[in-house]
This record gives C-alpha cells, structure tokens and sequence, in this order.
C-alpha cells in the first residue's frame, strides 16, 4: 500500500479556519487536493519547481507532474497561488510570521529538509505548525533532519502514521516551541 492522499499532519488544522499556508513539494497535487477537499482555506501555496533531479539513489522527473497537479486543483484556483521554483527562492516572498502552516515534501535528503525546515520556519505565525512528511526508513534525511533542526533549536516534534506507518509518517512541531496537543486521528472517517 502506498500513501493515501490525505496525511496525519492535515487532522493538526481540521479545527482552523481561513487557513494560510504552504505546501513545498507538490508532485501530482493529491495531498493539495485532500487538503483543500477537507480544510477551511482562504490561501495554499504551492510550491514545486518542478525539474528533473537526483535524491536519495532515486531520479525524479517531477516535469510530468505538473500538468497532472494543475488539472486535479483547477476546481480550487481561487484559494491556491503556485510558486514555480525551488523552496529557497520561493521563502524570499512571504513575510515572517504569516502563515497558519508550512508542510514540507520536497527533496528528503537531509540538507534540503534541515534547510526547508530552518528557511520556512520562520515564516510559521507563533501559534502554527510546521511539519511535513516521510519520517520513515526509507527516507532517512528527512528523520535526521528534522532531528537535528529541533535538537538545535530545543523544539519537542512528534510523528504520526496514518494508514500505515511504513510509508505515510508525519512529523511537526508547533511554532511557538509548545508540545503538540491532541493530535487524534478520527476512526474510519477518512479511511
């Protein structure tokens, strides 16, 4: 079994409204689309370069997404911006402090998930969540990124699997440094 589109991370915003906040790395929009399908959204950017590149031992032609991504969201194009480059360039336009959340699944190697989570932090209002996906085995840069960033910045994170915790573990850890509360998954209703 693969991932499903919608993430442990998303039951962390089902009780906000007007929500503002980001996604980096979009590939074929499925958990852009659950997201916008089951959350109260005013703005989600997207952003995803894009481009071919290596990671991991793995190639990633992400070219063939997007065409895929924009014809599954077109229904929500008046609550997403996309941003068409990389994370680095893409965190230059948004002010500190003026997001609800910022999830990251873009490159899982460990230099570009430390540097996605220590450049997009920052751009997470106080009392907001950041996180993103891929906290298994499989992708071993994203656990010790996210470890190192929080270890560095004395931030408690949690993970949570949905579904099925080979492949489908989130992580986040609240802005403000405070422990995640409540963090429940509703039985079968998503399932």
């Amino acid at each position: 079994m693969g991932c499903p589109p919608i993430r442990a991370f998303d039951f962390l915003l089902k009780d906000k409204k007007d929500l503002v906040g980001v996604e980096i790395g979009v590939l074929a929009g499925s958990h852009a689309l659950k997201m916008l399908q089951h959350l109260d959204f005013r703005t989600l950017y997207l952003v995803d370069p894009y481009f071919k590149y290596k990671a991991g031992g793995l190639k990633w032609d992400n070219e063939q997404y997007e065409k895929v991504a924009k014809e599954k969201l077109q229904k929500y194009n008046d609550k997403i911006i996309w941003i068409k480059t990389t994370s680095v360039k893409a965190v230059l336009h948004f002010q500190d402090k003026s997001l609800d959340f910022s999830y990251i699944d873009a490159n899982h190697d460990e230099k570009f998930t430390y540097e996605d989570t220590e450049i997009w932090t920052p751009k997470v209002k106080l009392d907001g969540v950041v996180g993103g996906h891929d906290h298994v085995k499989a992708h071993p840069g994203v656990e010790k990124a996210v470890k190192k960033y929080c270890s560095k910045n004395k931030i408690e994170y949690k993970t949570k699997y949905f579904i099925n915790k080979k492949v489908n573990v989130d992580w986040a850890f609240r802005r403000d440094g405070k422990t995640i509360e409540n963090w429940d998954i509703p039985k079968g209703e998503y399932t």
